[in-house]
């Protein structure tokens, strides 16, 4: 999932799901991700790492290594 921020740590626009598999499985796994990125903003992150680091984050969910 492709994540921007700003530098108060609130998205700008919705984060987006770069992969894909024909599963409605994926799909309803992908849209608690995002789901759960919009409900948890603001982020509270260091202001000094904003500029090369996490203003731009593309983040790896993988429900396999939850448990």
């Amino acid at each position: 999932v492709e994540v921007k921020l700003t530098r108060d740590g609130r998205l700008i626009g919705t984060p987006r799901v770069v992969n894909s598999i024909p599963s409605p499985l994926f799909r309803d796994a992908a849209d608690s991700a995002v789901r759960a990125l919009v409900q948890c903003e603001p982020y509270s992150l260091p202001p000094d790492k904003y500029e090369g680091g996490w203003e731009f984050m593309v983040l790896n969910f993988d429900p396999s290594r939850m448990f």
